[in-house]
């Protein structure tokens, strides 16, 4: 599953630097270790980010000619190619 949440910069800067997620020295229960690791392992989205859309989606549902600009787009979060 993936989740995007809002977190201050500062919050993220100290995530970042805490030592035991990667060396499971210091104490700390797995469940606070598997937080902590997703954090620190999570893309930031860019600043100034436009909205985030299903792109295949809406390929479908534009002109062949226009299809290559949404192509050509920067993935910011990749798909979820979860089988049905």
């Amino acid at each position: 599953m993936k989740i995007v949440i809002d977190i201050d910069d500062s919050y993220k800067e100290y995530i970042d630097k805490i030592p035991y997620i990667f060396n499971y020295l210091r104490a700390g229960t797995d469940f606070h270790k598997h937080i902590l690791k997703a954090l620190q392992n999570g893309t930031p989205l860019p600043k100034g980010h436009g909205r985030l859309i299903d792109a295949d989606e809406r390929r479908t549902e534009i002109d062949e000619e226009d299809r290559w600009v949404v192509d050509l787009a920067e993935t910011i979060i990749e798909a979820d190619k979860e089988s049905d």
